[in-house]
């Protein structure tokens, strides 16, 4: 089995690909990222390649399965994200899977930024609401990054043409796990997964 993981990262949620895959890719557009990624010497079952997803060509490779984790929220227009679902779409194997970490309605609830200021010396300014999205900017440091937090369900809905999605019971999870004395917020995050639609 084959697995991409977009925006990788420093491939902290590449490694946890490796149970379900063979060989797993992580694509970022930050140079120093995959640097860090392939400076863990985690083996030849990692690929790391810098690029934006947008621009990285796998040639005549096809994956079982294609995640990212918060990525779709550095996405900031419907037709980009629509371009990008297409992609994801037609870079998968018969099918496939695809999985994504996005923020939650919550997200952006004072409880949470306030615990993220105190955890993580997280800023953010929201600027534009409308009913499917919420934009702004955040930074942990003195950088600000431009964010859209789209409303999990309307990723769903847009995700539907090419994917039979279904949504992580987060919350279900956390009380069967008896986490719920962990917890000082609501998840701040959703799972959405699903399964390529064969026409």
């Amino acid at each position: 089995m084959l697995s991409l993981d977009i925006a990788c990262g420093y491939g902290e949620s590449t490694r946890t690909l490796k149970r379900f895959s063979e060989t797993v890719v992580g694509v970022d557009s930050s140079a120093e990222m995959i640097r860090i990624a392939n400076e863990q010497g985690l083996g030849e079952h990692f690929q790391f390649v810098c690029s934006a997803f947008e621009e990285y060509d796998p040639g005549d490779l096809r994956f079982d399965h294609i995640s990212a984790t918060w990525y779709l929220n550095h996405i900031h227009d419907e037709l980009s994200l629509v371009n990008i679902f297409k992609k994801i779409d037609s870079m998968l194997a018969p099918g496939g899977s695809v999985s994504f970490v996005v923020p939650s309605d919550s997200f952006t609830s004072r409880p949470i930024q306030q615990l993220a200021r105190e955890l993580m010396n997280w800023q953010q300014a929201w600027t534009e609401e409308r009913s499917n999205w919420t934009k702004g900017v955040f930074s942990y440091g003195e950088e600000w990054i431009p964010t859209t937090i789209w409303q999990p369900l309307h990723l769903m809905r847009l995700l539907d043409r090419w994917f039979d999605m279904r949504t992580w019971d987060v919350k279900g999870t956390i009380v069967r796990e008896h986490r719920m004395n962990f917890l000082d917020t609501e998840p701040p995050f959703e799972i959405l997964f699903g399964t390529q639609r064969l026409t």
